[in-house]
């Protein structure tokens, strides 16, 4: 198709953003510790943990997101599994209560004790 395509899409933007900040307090505190410990024990107490990729945020948060989708379908499906077993047997227990014979005695007994009183 000699790379025609009706529907670009575009890469996501990437920003390497560093803050600069200057603190002298800071600087002066740093000078002093590195005439006083040496600049090896400087170097190696400011160390990054990881080195910052741009994006990797981005695909780590997508990544998570996606991989804990099933987890939250299958909390999902256990929830309605146990929602319509709770609700079958309110159902039962409902049927077995309006079909007993006690419900009916009773009845007969407070409409019997409704009609003497008047």
């Amino acid at each position: 198709m000699l790379g025609i395509s009706f529907f670009k899409c575009p890469k996501p933007r990437q920003f390497n953003y560093k803050p600069l900040y200057f603190d002298p307090k800071k600087e002066e505190w740093e000078e002093r510790k590195r005439r006083l410990l040496g600049d090896e024990a400087v170097e190696n107490e400011a160390k990054p943990q990881e080195k910052y990729v741009p994006g990797s945020y981005i695909r780590k948060a997508r990544f998570n997101r996606i991989t804990a989708e099933p987890e939250k379908d299958q909390k999902q499906r256990t929830f309605l599994i146990r929602f319509i077993i709770v609700l079958a047997l309110l159902f039962v227990i409902a049927y077995f209560i309006i079909n007993s014979t006690w419900l009916e005695a009773w009845l007969q007994h407070t409409v019997a004790s409704a009609g003497g009183a008047q």
